[in-house]
């Protein structure tokens, strides 16, 4: 049955024009302990045991098609695997991680050895093609995570599909993924034969994925999980700015697919194919920050929703992890309290001089730090630092004039939620998704009901921002444009004028002086 299935892929690759091998016995299963098991990431004893019959092909420009199943070391028993045990299996070969060596081996031939076998073979790309697409968010509106900075968000995810698959049993506490069979047919093997055994349109009939803990378990989340793990421990074993792709047989095989409705919304993006998106860019097809109204071909003239269709598409990364002080999950930010000491840019938790320095960086300017500490250390609602200071936000509760700060309930409803320094390093602007991890952070954790911001008019990231906010304003007598988040129903009248009068008066901090001109 297996290699019936390859066979299968092997004559389809040969039909398209693009010659294609079946290779069905280069995967090896250790027998004994391995020191590999013992190590994260490494664990496992399906292994590559003849890489020249691997390599041959893809010298010659031949694509390999690898059946999931193995031969134990010892006794050369045909025994069926996971398709996630080969990929695992495949990528710490070409990583040079499963290479064996002698004690008595110099650390330098080793190193040599190590270092021919990597240069051989360049691998920085996972790309799993699923019947049932992207990894599932149940906080996402569009209901898939279009980017996944998997050192930052891997937990959490992992976390929501098991509550949504009903995977927790009572007693364990641990979820219960049921177990290939070394006797399992390819049926077991891979979630996509379990697609291909199924009756057209048994998946897209199966029960809706519902928000939250389902009484019942729902077996798509189980292989939604295997398939989430397996992007983890692929992106552990190579280099930080390797990546993954999951994506569906549908998306993968269209160059331009026509939508199925006309979908509302207010959109800047058309409608790409994933697949050759990220060969090409290796970056999701649409920003991972962008209002979930603006990911796919819409009408200017209609308004944004939440109802447009989109590719459940997710690309993921090893990332780089968030910080955010203070934690919105045990400190929500809310305006200051009369009495109530407030975060502030000098707390231990905060590095200021590297925070100084991505402001200065980012914005090509000096910083009046003084100024610019007694200007908002009453005032700070928090801050966010993405990686080793690479990218970061700094966000403010700020009075609109003529309102007394008394401390008042009164006045503490009229302050209002401002983005006051938004900056990425040099190095790391337009790669890497820096300035998307810290946007999201900062809508979706910090200020979901809505942040402003003001940018200058002719600020070459205005499009950047007029992509991201719900509206705009271009401020009359001044070189400012102002932006916002906040949804409809959050918005009133007092609400936008406090907003634009904020806008109009915050003091820059720059040594130079020349923002006052502005």
């Amino acid at each position: 049955m297996v290699k019936e299935q390859a066979a299968r892929v092997v004559a389809a690759i040969d039909a398209s024009g693009t010659e294609a091998r079946l290779v069905d016995n280069v995967i090896g299963i250790a027998e004994d302990g391995s020191d590999f098991e013992q190590q994260p990431y490494l664990k496992g004893k399906v292994h590559v045991t003849l890489r020249e019959l691997l390599m041959t092909p893809l010298r010659r420009g031949v694509l390999p098609v690898i059946p999931s199943i193995g031969h134990t070391d010892t006794t050369q028993t045909v025994v069926s695997v996971t398709a996630n045990d080969v990929v695992l299996a495949l990528t710490r070969e070409f990583a040079g991680l499963w290479s064996t060596k002698s004690p008595d081996e110099h650390p330098n031939v080793v190193k040599e050895r190590l270092q021919a076998l990597r240069s051989e073979v360049s691998l920085d790309r996972l790309i799993l093609v699923d019947p049932l697409g992207g990894i599932p968010a149940s906080d996402r509106k569009n209901g898939y995570h279009v980017f996944l900075n998997m050192e930052q968000e891997y937990e959490l995810a992992k976390q929501d599909l098991i509550n949504r698959g009903g995977m927790y049993s009572e007693t364990s506490q641990k979820p219960t993924l049921p177990k290939a069979s070394p006797n399992s047919s390819i049926g077991d093997a891979t979630p996509l034969s379990s697609f291909t055994e199924n009756k057209p349109g048994e998946l897209e009939n199966s029960p809706p994925l519902q928000n939250g803990s389902p009484a019942k378990q729902d077996p798509r989340m189980k292989f939604h999980l295997e398939n989430l793990e397996l992007v983890r421990s692929t992106l552990a074993l190579l280099p930080p700015s390797s990546s993954a792709l999951i994506t569906t047989p549908d998306e993968a095989a269209n160059s331009e697919k026509q939508p199925e409705f006309k979908a509302a919304g207010v959109g800047t993006r058309r409608q790409r194919n994933p697949l050759i998106h990220n060969l090409l860019t290796d970056k999701p097809a649409f920003s991972s920050s962008l209002p979930v109204g603006r990911l796919g071909p819409m009408d200017k003239n209609e308004p944004i929703s939440s109802s447009t269709k989109f590719a459940p598409t997710t690309f993921a990364k090893h990332g780089m992890p968030v910080i955010i002080f203070p934690d919105p999950k045990t400190t929500p930010w809310q305006p200051p309290i009369a009495g109530v000491p407030q975060i502030s840019l000098t707390d231990p938790q905060i590095d200021l001089p590297r925070l100084v320095h991505l402001i200065e960086d980012s914005f090509n300017k000096k910083l009046d730090v003084q100024h610019y500490l007694r200007r908002v250390n009453n005032r700070v609602a928090g801050v966010i630092i993405a990686g080793e200071y690479e990218g970061g936000a700094l966000l403010t509760w700020e009075l609109p004039p003529g309102v007394p700060d008394d401390g008042s309930e009164e006045s503490r409803k009229r302050m209002v939620p401002y983005l006051d320094k938004f900056a990425v390093l040099k190095k790391s602007q337009g790669s890497g998704g820096v300035a998307d991890v810290v946007f999201k952070s900062m809508v979706r954790d910090c200020f979901p009901g809505g942040v402003c911001w003001r940018s200058r008019k002719d600020n070459l990231v205005n499009k950047w921002y007029f992509e991201r906010s719900r509206a705009t304003l271009k401020l009359p007598d001044t070189n400012w444009t102002m932006f916002f988040t906040t949804p409809e129903e959050n918005m009133d009248h007092q609400s936008f004028k406090d907003y634009e009068a904020v806008c109009k008066v915050i003091e820059p901090s720059w040594a130079d002086k020349r923002g006052i001109q502005d």
